[in-house]
C-alpha cells in the first residue's frame, strides 16, 4: 500500500517461479483511491503503464556502475519489459470518490515491486533482498 500525491494504491501480484528461479508475473490486482477521476480511461492507462514500468524495475531492469560511470546510458543497454512479458491479467479498480484528483503514476510504480517480492516469497519461499529479482537474486533469497 502506498499513500502519496493525494492517492492511495494497494497492489497484489501473483507470480510463477520455475525451477530456474525465473519469475513470471501472472496477475496483478490494484485498488486505487485517486479522488475524482477527470479522465477515467487515461487514469486506467496511467496505472497500467506504471505497473508495467515497476515490474521492469523489480524483475529485469538493472543499472550497473563501472569505474564510477553508469553503464546503461541509453535504452539499447537498459532492459525494459516487453509487451509479451506484462501480466496476463491486470485488474485495476478505482474507488469512487468526490475528493480532489490525486496522482496516479508514482504510487502505482512504487508499490508493484514489493507486491512482486511478496508474491515470489509466497510462490517459492525465497525472500528477494536484491533487485532486480533476476534468477540468481531469487535463488540467493
Amino acid at each position: 500500500v502506498m499513500e502519496g500525491y493525494n492517492s492511495v494504491v494497494a497492489i497484489v501480484a501473483e507470480v510463477t517461479v520455475d525451477s530456474t528461479m525465473d519469475v513470471v508475473v501472472d496477475k496483478v490486482t490494484a485498488v486505487v483511491d485517486g479522488g475524482t477521476l477527470v479522465h477515467p480511461d487515461q487514469a486506467l492507462a496511467q496505472v497500467q503503464g506504471c505497473i508495467n514500468m515497476g515490474q521492469g524495475v523489480g524483475l529485469i531492469s538493472e543499472i550497473t556502475v563501472k569505474n564510477g560511470i553508469v553503464e546503461q546510458d541509453n535504452f539499447d543497454g537498459y532492459r525494459a519489459v516487453r509487451i509479451n512479458e506484462t501480466p496476463k491479467v491486470m485488474d485495476v479498480h478505482f474507488i469512487k470518490s468526490d475528493g480532489a484528483p490525486g496522482g496516479l503514476g508514482e504510487p502505482a510504480t512504487a508499490v508493484i515491486v514489493p507486491a512482486i517480492a511478496n508474491a515470489i516469497h509466497a510462490a517459492s519461499g525465497k525472500r528477494v533482498r536484491t533487485f532486480p529479482a533476476l534468477p540468481e537474486n531469487v535463488a540467493a533469497g
